[in-house]
């Protein structure tokens, strides 16, 4: 299945960037049968982000089908407001699932993320979106509470490992709640490291959007390797078009891939046990 993550920083006390996060395991009934490259988040250039989990087959096709079309301003553009891609999406959804000619499809949630507007005045909007074939509307949506107190947020935990993970950042609350975002982050690559859920695994998936930027992948640096959507690649000229951090999510310098100048030191702080 997944470990599927998503929360909103805030900067001043304002909601400053959202992230989705997701493991890269795919697993075929169990933990034994799996494969640790498996796309499950996506971006496009019009400040939208998804990410599933559950069934790993339909998502996978359906949103990154999705995502070229808007890319090619087919499905929407940047004058698309942030309600009318949900609903396009989510119709789109309903539309080919319908070309399914067997009971094949297992349940499966989305996170969909977009931005109205540009800068500090910006507002984000959220929704999850499930598919459970044993209801009658198979596919259901609700947007999802954006609104913050001043301080980082958690939107949501979901897949085999949502409950575990989301247990381990309330543990934690302390820290988020005083404004360290990266709390959430830790705890996801915690519990990843320590295999505590045997349907996750590979390495971290990062989208975000921000006040301004398009829907974009995160860079993630663990050890000597470097990972791009939970694909292992080799250093070039080109990682200075990508935003890179680490386990404790500081943001790195993508020449070294160490701790940029200025950047906020995130200090791991030991588990309790």
């Amino acid at each position: 299945m997944t470990t599927l993550l998503s929360w909103m920083s805030v900067k001043g006390d304002q909601p400053s960037a959202i992230y989705i996060v997701t493991d890269s395991r795919i697993t075929w009934g169990s933990a034994e049968n799996r494969w640790d490259g498996g796309r499950k988040v996506f971006a496009t250039r019009h400040g939208d982000i998804f990410g599933y989990c559950g069934e790993a087959f339909f998502p996978s096709q359906i949103i990154g089908q999705l995502c070229d079309l808007a890319n090619l301003d087919i499905l929407w553009t940047e004058d698309t407001s942030a309600e009318e891609k949900n609903a396009i999406f989510v119709g789109c959804l309903r539309s080919s699932l319908s070309l399914s000619h067997a009971d094949q499809h297992d349940d499966f949630w989305i996170l969909q993320f977009a931005r109205d507007g540009d800068g500090p005045d910006c507002e984000f909007k959220g929704w999850k979106i499930k598919f459970r074939k044993a209801e009658p509307d198979s596919i259901q949506c609700c947007e999802l509470d954006l609104t913050c107190g001043g301080h980082s947020k958690l939107i949501a935990t979901l897949g085999s490992g949502g409950a575990k993970l989301k247990n381990e950042i309330l543990a934690r609350k302390d820290q988020y709640q005083g404004g360290k975002a990266s709390v959430f982050f830790e705890a996801f690559c915690d519990l990843l490291e320590e295999q505590v859920d045997p349907l996750s695994g590979g390495a971290p998936q990062i989208v975000s959007i921000d006040q301004e930027s398009p829907g974009k992948f995160i860079g993630f640096k663990s050890g000597d390797d470097s990972y791009v959507g939970g694909f292992k690649v080799e250093r070039t000229e080109a990682f200075q078009e990508i935003e890179w951090r680490d386990e404790t999510f500081t943001y790195l310098d993508w020449r070294t891939l160490k701790r940029a100048s200025g950047a906020q030191r995130n200090v791991k702080r030991p588990r309790k046990s």
